[in-house]
């Protein structure tokens, strides 16, 4: 299961993973609107194993922390961008790890470039890339 949100005034992209067979789920970049994403996790039925943050700015970190804080899911970023957090995550990401969401694998790339620690997320058919990417475009380097 894979969800879009697009949230706040920056109009952010969040999403929601999930695995229809264990109900696990993650979420990716909670900028905004943790009422509407708390909406559709539960109308999904998901238990959010974690927050998965692709680069430290607003846009994409905002709601983390009460997202963090109503679902009690670990908070993932890269240890580079982890300072522009207003709390402290619980673990950073790094290039190659894998993290496991009922039967997918998730890969982390670090794409520095946007911001230090920039990554993006890969799954088999699909990756993530936060603002390294944009339609047509590339983000701009901080």
């Amino acid at each position: 299961m894979l969800k879009k949100l697009v949230v706040g005034p920056y109009q952010a992209n969040c999403y929601i993973l999930g695995c229809k067979e264990t109900k696990e789920g993650l979420v990716i970049d909670p900028g905004d609107e943790v009422f509407r994403i708390i909406k559709e996790i539960s109308r999904n039925g998901l238990k959010i194993l974690y927050i998965l943050i692709t680069h430290g700015h607003i846009d994409h970190t905002g709601g983390a922390g009460e997202l963090k804080r109503i679902t009690k899911a670990p908070l993932l970023i890269h240890a580079l961008d982890a300072p522009g957090l207003n709390f402290r995550p619980d673990g950073h990401l790094y290039h190659d790890q894998k993290i496991y969401l009922g039967n997918y694998i998730i890969s982390v790339i670090h794409t520095p470039g946007h911001s230090p620690g920039g990554v993006s997320f890969h799954s088999p058919g699909a990756i993530f890339t936060g603002d390294t990417l944009f339609a047509g475009s590339i983000g701009r380097t901080d």
